[in-house]
């Protein structure tokens, strides 16, 4: 059975969480749920693990939850490791792909950063998706266990939203 890692990249809270009377300030309390690991759930990637067909496992690292994807984490039996983000987490998006694809696994990208702006992550990923994912991962994973894939995929309309897990 194929295994794919799912990786959420930690946020600096101090950076996403600014907004104050409509001015984007920096706070100095910024922590949300203070004591949680999160204030939020990865919701983007549990679509993506609902999206995947059942002969193939899934699992979701949230590094604001498992802490960092880092060198110490055992990836083996991994064989395909996708992440998500926003722009401001690329720089960590770019140290978790270069820590997977030292070990020789591919590594795929969507989210709302690689949308944003996909020519500053081609060099770093294998694959990158962009746009909503409800039609395109599907077909990913077509051509992946066929031995054969795209450099990248786009989905330019909208999903229904009774195509979405």
């Amino acid at each position: 059975m194929k295994k794919i890692l799912l990786v959420s990249p930690l946020y600096d809270s101090e950076l996403s969480m600014y907004v104050v009377a409509g001015n984007y300030e920096k706070t100095t309390n910024s922590r949300l749920f203070d004591g949680a690991k999160a204030s939020i759930a990865p919701l983007h990637l549990a679509t993506i693990a609902a999206l995947t067909p059942d002969d193939i496992e899934v699992k979701i690292w949230d590094e604001q939850v498992h802490g960092l994807f880092d060198e110490s984490v055992d990836t083996d039996g991994y064989d395909l490791v996708g992440v998500t983000g926003y722009s401001v987490h690329f720089k960590r998006a770019v140290k978790i792909a270069s820590v997977i694809r030292q070990r020789g696994i591919p590594a795929v990208v969507g989210g709302c950063g690689v949308t944003s702006a996909p020519e500053y992550y081609r060099e770093h990923f294998d694959v990158l998706f962009i746009g909503e994912s409800e039609y395109t991962w599907p077909q990913f994973i077509e051509d992946w266990k066929a031995g054969h894939y795209h450099k990248e995929y786009r989905q330019i309309t909208k999903p229904e939203l009774s195509d979405t897990p």
